[in-house]
């Protein structure tokens, strides 16, 4: 099961405290998440978690390892025990400075680490590298993307061939979006050196691969 299965399923949690969600976390301890999603045993999904006054969720990879049914008839108590999948990443880090109180803007904070998945996908490989050669020349390119985004986001950016297996993943920054016969496209930008020199290799070696 890959990224795209984690990413495809997004349960929500309110929480106005997140210390003891740290804690559980930190213990490997099972989170217990309310929801009536029919989610089964063994299944990925990101938990979003919002926090109060943000409008941005904190999002953890997660897996299902247990269910707890409704109890007293009461829906609300409906729900599934999740253990964390990554514990390297960096939303797990950013709220542990929450707990710690080091965290001044949460919504900047978040919307600098986080890096939101997404697709652009092209009828032809030949359309592929003329955008990654696009976005090692010049920076920048105009690409279609399958999800909402909006200016100031950070992507996780795979660009898909139609019928080919090849993916290049890249790092970019949204700088403007627009919407054209009901096709949603984006102006992006490499988001450093480093995922300039990535792209430029995978040129280089006249193959697609992650970058």
């Amino acid at each position: 099961m890959g990224e795209d299965e984690v990413t495809e399923r997004r349960v929500f949690l309110e929480v106005r405290d997140p210390t003891a969600l740290v804690a559980d976390i930190d213990a490997e301890r099972p989170i217990f998440v309310p929801t009536r999603l029919p989610v089964p045993l063994g299944a990925l999904f990101m938990l979003a978690i919002r926090l109060e006054s943000v409008g941005r969720a904190i999002e953890l990879p997660m897996r299902v390892v247990g269910r707890r049914l409704p109890r007293g008839g009461s829906r609300l108590s409906a729900g599934v025990l999740a253990q964390l999948l990554d514990r390297s990443t960096p939303m797990l880090a950013l709220l542990r400075e929450v707990v710690a109180g080091r965290v001044v803007d949460l919504e900047a904070r978040i919307q600098q680490q986080q890096r939101i998945p997404a697709r652009a996908c092209f009828a032809s490989r030949a359309e592929v590298l003329a955008e990654l050669h696009a976005l090692v020349d010049h920076g920048e390119a105009q690409v279609p993307v399958d999800r909402l985004v909006q200016r100031g986001d950070r992507l996780a950016l795979s660009l898909i061939a139609s019928g080919d297996d090849a993916t290049v993943t890249t790092s970019v920054l949204v700088r403007s979006v627009h919407t054209h016969s009901g096709r949603r496209t984006c102006l992006v930008r490499l988001l450093d050196d480093d995922a300039r020199a990535a792209l430029a290799a995978a040129l280089a070696g006249g193959t697609l691969k992650q970058a």
